[in-house]
């Protein structure tokens, strides 16, 4: 069998996947970017998809829209003609009898891509013959807002073993963290929804007895966002530390693995690789209580209600532990997430390739949760 992916982006979770998907027996090859120019790129997509189908491949897997945002586009026309163009994609994969399959990652986009994004994504739920989610409440989400039916369910792998690893003591002492602080870290892209600013206010209400330390670590492309980072952190600079640039996965590892607790204060969230991340380091993680986060192990994860004193009263109870408490707490994330095999999520991902290409169209008996 042979699948089209698009587009390629540098999360470790599509090689995770697709490195299983190959050793399965799947030819997964990535809609390729003949050119430096994504506007050109984009132009070629349908004249791809005619020499992909002409080599074989008869499923497209389409995981994000974010290459149709170009950052030349600032006029209403010129988005429409964006929007046009991703129709013609979708319509030239059909004409070709290219099964479409799309991982909605997210039910909308975080940032907008068109100009009604609304719309695109009913058109993209017109033309799939599959979803796939990461969870029940995006699956729910998703038929509420788009009314969809052919959904299926397919928890995200783990990463235990994945990054390099890296103990405590060596993790603290390459990033100079004091071994007697209580570390509580964000890692990650850092992005407007995902309330980064949220853990730098609950720092100013926490007592100054508590001697913390937050990281903020990840690239930012949000440049106001950036800057109130940067403002916030000025005024208690012994307490946090930014570091606003792209990590590799080593300092990724060694973040984490110096922390006592991982923080992600989302404000809105469908699933998040680096909070799966933290647990299969074996790292503790506080999140707000949104649906999406409910299927977490529950050892290693501290829930709060979404407000700035929710999370005080989570960091401060969690700083009251013992760093041989926080420990197993961690490693009972880390266990829960062993079991979540990439092996899985590829065998399943196969099952929804096989479906779609032996049905005609949308497939409704796509409703039910495949793995658990």
């Amino acid at each position: 069998m042979k699948v089209a992916v698009m587009p390629r982006d540098p999360n470790p979770y599509q090689e995770l996947l697709h490195a299983e998907l190959r050793r399965l027996g799947i030819d997964c090859e990535y809609v390729r970017t003949p050119t430096p120019s994504q506007t050109l790129n984009l132009l070629l997509r349908p004249l791809l998809l005619i020499v992909l189908r002409i080599r074989g491949f008869r499923v497209l897997h389409i995981h994000w829209v974010y290459e149709f945002q170009l950052p030349w586009v600032r006029h209403r026309s010129a988005s429409r003609a964006t929007r046009l163009w991703f129709s013609v994609l979708l319509r030239t994969a059909r004409a070709l009898g290219i099964r479409i399959v799309w991982t909605a990652h997210n039910p909308l986009p975080h940032t907008p891509v068109f100009l009604d994004d609304l719309g695109a994504r009913r058109e993209l739920v017109a033309a799939a013959d599959a979803i796939i989610v990461h969870g029940d409440a995006a699956g729910t989400e998703l038929r509420s807002l788009l009314g969809v039916r052919n959904v299926r369910v397919i928890p995200q792998g783990g990463y235990v073993g994945r990054y390099p690893e890296v103990g405590r003591a060596e993790a603290r002492a390459r990033l100079r963290i004091p071994d007697a602080s209580f570390v509580a870290t964000f890692v990650g892209a850092i992005e407007r929804y995902k309330g980064v600013p949220t853990l730098l206010h609950a720092l100013e209400r926490l007592h100054p007895d508590h001697e913390v330390l937050v990281v903020i670590a990840g690239r930012c492309t949000d440049d106001a966002l950036r800057s109130e980072l940067e403002g916030l952190a000025a005024t208690d600079p012994a307490r946090v530390r930014l570091e606003i640039r792209y990590l590799g996965d080593e300092e990724i590892a060694s973040h984490l693995s110096a922390a006592d607790v991982a923080v992600f204060p989302f404000e809105r969230v469908t699933n998040s690789g680096s909070v799966l991340l933290a647990c299969s380091l074996g790292i503790p993680v506080v999140v707000p209580a949104l649906a999406p986060l409910s299927d977490l192990p529950q050892r290693a994860t501290t829930y709060y209600d979404g407000s700035i004193d929710g999370l005080v009263t989570a960091l401060e109870e969690i700083a009251r532990e013992s760093v041989g408490e926080r420990t197993h707490r961690g490693r009972s994330g880390r266990d829960a997430m062993s079991v979540r095999t990439w092996t899985e999520v590829a065998s399943e991902t196969v099952r929804v390739y096989d479906l779609v290409l032996a049905g005609e169209g949308r497939l409704p008996a796509l409703q039910e949760r495949v793995t658990r």
